[in-house]
């Protein structure tokens, strides 16, 4: 997604939902063992807050939208997604520091890479209109003009 066309509101309405984002994924820090009454693990503040400042990052150097939904896993993980008409993608972290990606585009298939962004030097694999360009180490690229994973 590309922030120039949009207007003070919208830009307003996505600030707005970034601070959901984060107030939503600090509240998971009150979750405690058994969240769930079924023996779900609670995920650390130590997670909580490496998965807040990936997140920081991504959305400052890449313009990224607000993520469309923030959950917790029953083993502790955090789940990241943003979907779009043509593909959805989704973050998953279960250490600190850590963290793989999945896209999937709605007519193909998912390709999956992993990302530690405490040694990973370049993190833009986004471009500035939220269209996937994936590390060296991914097997295919994503190509906006087609919506599909092209080797």
């Amino acid at each position: 997604m590309n922030f120039n066309h949009l207007s003070r509101f919208e830009l307003a309405d996505q600030q707005n939902k970034w601070v959901e984002v984060y107030e939503r994924l600090n509240g998971f820090i009150e979750l405690g063992e058994n969240w769930d009454g079924e023996g779900a693990s609670a995920p650390s503040e130590e997670l909580i807050g490496s998965v807040e400042n990936y997140l920081m990052t991504i959305r400052r150097e890449q313009q990224i939208p607000a993520p469309d939904r923030i959950v917790v896993t029953t083993d502790g993980d955090l789940i990241v997604e943003w979907q779009t008409p043509d593909y959805i993608f989704e973050f998953e972290s279960s250490s600190p520091g850590n963290g793989d990606w999945m896209f999937t585009p709605v007519d193909g298939e998912p390709t999956f890479f992993s990302v530690n962004w405490n040694t990973y030097s370049n993190s833009r694999f986004f471009t500035k209109d939220f269209s996937y360009n994936p590390p060296s180490s991914a097997s295919t690229t994503w190509n906006p003009s087609i919506g599909a994973m092209v080797a």
